[in-house]
């Protein structure tokens, strides 16, 4: 069966960069709360949730 996005082959491609997108976000999130302080760790933890809730939308 064939999803909404075209070949089931292209929706586990699609799932697996979104995987991998949030991995990567994650990953810098808490990078970022290792290495630096103060303001810049509140804003940029918010800028990468940000990132981490709208990227999904960017595939449709």
């Amino acid at each position: 069966m064939d999803s909404p996005s075209g070949t089931d082959s292209e929706a586990h491609r699609v799932r697996d960069a979104a995987v991998a997108a949030a991995v990567m976000v994650a990953g810098a999130g808490l990078e970022l709360r290792t290495v630096v302080e103060g303001d810049v760790v509140k804003y940029g933890r918010d800028a990468l949730y940000t990132v981490l809730i709208v990227s999904p939308s960017w595939s449709w």
